[in-house]
C-alpha cells in the first residue's frame, strides 16, 4: 500500500497539474481576446481612414448650392483630366506612361468642353471635374502622410527562411483598391501620378517617390497592363531619376513578376538597372530578379539583336490615328524606346558612329534602292519606325550638347525625306510623316532649317496635315521666333 507521504505528493503533484492546466486555459484564453482586440483595433483604424476619405469627399460641394451639399457623385468615364501637360514631343509614346496609343487620341494639351445643354448640366460637369481632382489630391496627400522608405525593410528580411519582399502598406493598398472600383478614374490617377514624378524630378521627397512608384505599379497589375509598368522603368532609367534602381526594386516589391517578360524592353530595364545599381542594391536586384539564373545580356550585342529584331519583324504594323495621322503598333514602340534606353547609356557620340553611322544608314540606303512594291529586305513599316528612333536619339545629342552632330543628322533625314524612290514610286505617307515627326525632335538644333524644310515639304503633298503636324509646325516657328538675328 502506498503510504500516507506517498499520496500526499501524489496528491499535490495533480494539484500542480490542475494548476499549469489553468494557467494555460488562461493563456490561451488570453491570446485570443489580444487576436480579437487586435482585429477590432484594424476595424476601427480601417474606419477610420473611410471616415477622413468621405469627410474629404463631402467638403468638395461647398461653395455650391444647398441642394448638392450631400451629394457626392462617383466620377464618371467622360471626366476631364486634372492636370493637363504640354510636352515639346508630340509622338504617340513620348509619355513613358504608356507603350500604347489610343486609337483616336486627342492632342495631350487637348481640354474637353461639355456641350452647353442647360444650366445644371454645366455645373454637374464642372462637379464632376472637381471631385475627380480632389479624390486624386486625397490620395496623393495619404500617400505622402504615410510614405517610408522601404528598403530597410527589405534588409530586415534577408534571413533564411524569410526571403520574401515585403508587400504594399495598408495604406498604399487602400489606394489602389479604391481607384480599381473605376477604370477611367484609375487612369486619371495613374497620370496624375506620372505628372508628378515629371513635374517635381529630384526635389520629390524619395520616400514618397517610393510609394507613388508601388501604387503605380499596383494600378498596372489590378488593370492587367504591364506595359505601363514597363514605361515607368523605362522613364525612372532614361532619365536619371535619383536612386532609380533601387526604385526598380521598389517596383518588383509591389508586382514581383513585372519584369518576368520576354520582351525587348524587359530585356533592356535589366540590362540597364545592373548597370547602374551598385552595392546593396545590386545584390538585391540580382537576388529578385534572378540574374543568378538568368543573367542580363552585354548591352553592345543586345542593341545589335533589338535592332535587327526590328528590322525583319514582320508583325509590326501602322495604325490610323486622328491626330498623328499614323501611329504604330505597341510592338514597334517597345523596339524604340528599348534602343534608345540602351544606346542613352553609351552616350550620343557612340550612338552616332557605332548604330546610326554604320548600321541604320545602310539600311536606310537598302529601302531606297529595293525594287517596288516587294520589299523583301525593309518594309517601310520598319523604316518609317527608325526615323522616329532617329529622332528621338538625336535628343540625346541636343542633351549633350553635340548640335553639329545632331545638324548633320536632320539634313541627312530631310535629304531621305526628298528622295526619289525606284520607278518614280512617291515615298510612301506613313514614311513622310516620320520624316516630319523627326524633323521636328531634330529642330533644336536649327529650327529655321527645320521649318524651311516642312515648309517644302507641305507645299508638294495631297493628303491633309494632320493635327499634329501643324502643332510640331507652329512650334518650330515659336522657336525662330526666339532665335537673335
Amino acid at each position: 500500500m502506498m503510504s500516507s507521504s506517498g499520496q500526499n505528493t501524489s496528491m499535490c503533484c495533480l494539484h500542480l497539474r490542475k494548476q499549469i492546466q489553468a494557467l494555460q486555459d488562461d493563456k490561451a484564453k488570453q491570446y485570443e481576446e489580444i487576436q480579437s482586440l487586435k482585429s477590432e483595433i484594424n476595424d476601427l483604424n480601417k474606419r477610420m481612414r473611410l471616415m477622413k476619405e468621405t469627410l474629404a469627399h463631402q467638403s468638395l460641394d461647398k461653395g455650391f448650392t444647398n441642394t448638392n451639399m450631400n451629394r457626392v457623385k462617383r466620377p464618371a468615364s467622360s471626366m476631364q483630366s486634372p492636370t493637363n501637360v504640354k510636352r515639346q514631343r508630340l509622338d504617340t509614346c513620348s509619355d513613358p506612361a504608356s507603350l500604347t496609343s489610343p486609337a483616336n487620341s486627342k492632342p495631350r494639351n487637348s481640354v474637353d468642353v461639355a456641350l452647353p445643354k442647360s444650366n445644371g448640366q454645366e455645373h454637374e460637369t464642372k462637379d464632376k471635374g472637381n471631385t475627380t481632382q480632389s479624390l486624386i489630391s486625397s490620395a496623393l496627400t495619404t500617400l505622402h502622410d504615410s510614405c517610408f522608405d522601404v528598403l530597410p525593410t527589405i534588409r530586415s528580411r534577408l534571413l533564411p527562411g524569410i526571403s520574401e519582399l515585403p508587400g504594399l502598406t495598408d495604406e498604399e493598398e487602400s489606394v489602389i483598391s479604391y481607384f480599381c472600383e473605376n477604370p477611367a478614374l484609375a487612369q486619371k490617377f495613374m497620370s496624375a501620378i506620372l505628372c508628378k514624378i515629371k513635374a517635381e524630378g529630384a526635389a520629390l521627397k524619395h520616400e514618397l517617390l517610393q510609394s507613388l512608384c508601388r501604387v503605380y505599379v499596383g494600378l498596372c497589375q489590378k488593370t492587367g497592363d504591364v506595359h505601363k509598368a514597363h514605361g515607368l522603368a523605362y522613364r525612372l532609367l532614361k532619365e536619371d531619376v535619383p536612386e532609380a534602381p533601387k526604385l526598380i526594386l521598389l517596383m518588383v516589391s509591389a508586382w514581383p513578376s513585372v519584369f518576368a517578360y520576354n520582351s525587348s524592353l524587359c530585356r533592356a530595364i535589366h540590362t540597364v538597372s545592373k548597370l547602374k545599381a551598385k552595392g546593396d542594391i545590386l545584390g538585391y536586384l540580382s537576388k529578385y530578379l534572378h540574374w543568378d539564373e538568368k543573367p542580363p545580356g552585354d548591352i553592345h550585342k543586345l542593341i545589335s539583336c533589338t535592332l535587327k529584331a526590328l528590322l525583319k519583324d514582320s508583325s509590326l504594323t501602322f495604325r490610323k490615328n486622328s491626330w498623328y495621322g499614323v501611329d504604330f503598333c505597341p510592338a514597334t514602340w517597345e523596339y524604340i524606346f528599348s534602343l534608345e534606353l540602351l544606346c542613352s547609356q553609351l552616350g550620343w557620340t557612340w550612338t552616332y558612329n557605332n548604330i546610326i553611322s554604320q548600321e541604320i544608314g545602310p539600311t536606310m540606303n537598302t529601302w531606297l534602292m529595293q525594287q517596288r512594291p516587294q520589299q523583301k529586305a525593309v518594309r517601310d513599316v520598319c523604316v518609317a519606325a527608325v526615323l522616329r528612333l532617329l529622332g528621338r536619339l538625336g535628343q540625346l545629342g541636343l542633351k549633350e550638347n553635340q548640335a553639329t552632330l545632331v545638324q548633320n543628322l536632320a539634313k541627312a533625314i530631310n535629304q531621305f525625306g526628298n528622295h526619289k524612290l525606284s520607278e518614280n514610286a512617291a515615298m510612301p505617307w506613313e514614311v513622310q510623316l516620320s520624316v516630319v515627326y523627326a524633323t521636328h525632335d531634330l529642330a533644336p538644333s536649327n529650327p529655321k532649317e527645320a521649318l524651311a524644310a516642312l515648309a517644302s515639304w507641305q507645299g508638294g503633298i495631297t493628303h491633309p496635315v494632320p493635327p499634329a503636324i501643324k502643332s510640331c509646325i507652329a512650334q518650330i516657328g515659336t522657336l525662330c521666333q526666339k532665335i537673335k538675328p
